[in-house]
């Protein structure tokens, strides 16, 4: 017996695919940008006051390397500054978005870690938590709309192996909720810094070739 095909889609997929529709396309809404700068600009302001004691036991000249994620915010939102006013920097895009999505990440697998030690989570480190997740979605959205070239996503993981560098070989890194954690993060964060590099690369390729998530029509909105 021939069973007959829905001809509509149920109500609870219809809303994901508006919530996926209206997400992919909030590079394109100049209102969401404008929203998106302030809450980078905000989140920066924050996240520099959070390492404001590490900031202070440390000498000027080294203040680059100290607060990744509020750097990467602050250094990503100048980048949506100059897209809101139809600029484009690409050195800055490549810096941003590898910033942006390492340090993002990078936060979500140190919190994972201490929780699993420790058993439990503040609400401070849940708040860090989602809002870092945030940021490498935030980066993919405009990646896909606003990709550089190559040669500019290089740029920004040599920036990333140079900070790992410092951190884990200088003693730069920040303050860590667990110590003895030390030995495991340095090796996974250069790691972390080479998949991310990586993974942009493979992601511009497939946006080349007109593949993947990247529809035409975007592919030609990309800095040539």
């Amino acid at each position: 017996m021939n069973i007959p095909r829905a001809t509509h889609m149920a109500p609870g997929g219809t809303m994901i695919k508006r919530l996926v529709s209206w997400f992919v396309h909030v590079p394109d809404d100049k209102r969401l940008v404008a929203l998106l700068i302030w809450v980078d600009l905000l989140g920066a302001v924050y996240g520099f006051n959070w390492y404001k004691v590490q900031l202070s036991e440390t000498r000027l000249v080294f203040w680059p390397i100290i607060p990744d994620s509020p750097l990467s915010t602050l250094v990503f939102g100048i980048m949506l500054v100059a897209i809101y006013y139809g600029r484009r920097y690409p050195l800055l895009e490549g810096v941003s978005y590898a910033m942006i999505t390492k340090y993002g990440v990078w936060t979500l697998l140190i919190f994972t870690q201490a929780w699993a030690a420790r058993g439990f989570a503040y609400w401070e480190e849940v708040f860090l938590f989602a809002s870092h997740a945030g940021m490498a979605l935030e980066a993919v959205l405009f990646f896909r709309v606003f990709a550089p070239r190559a040669r500019y996503l290089i740029a920004g993981g040599a920036w990333l192996l140079f900070n790992d560098y410092m951190d884990y070989v200088w003693g730069f890194h920040p303050f860590l909720p667990f110590q003895e954690h030390l030995r495991s993060i340095s090796i996974y964060t250069p790691a972390l810094s080479l998949v991310v590099t990586v993974g942009y690369l493979i992601a511009l390729r497939w946006s080349n070739q007109g593949t993947a998530w990247f529809s035409r029509i975007e592919a030609q909105r990309r800095l040539t």
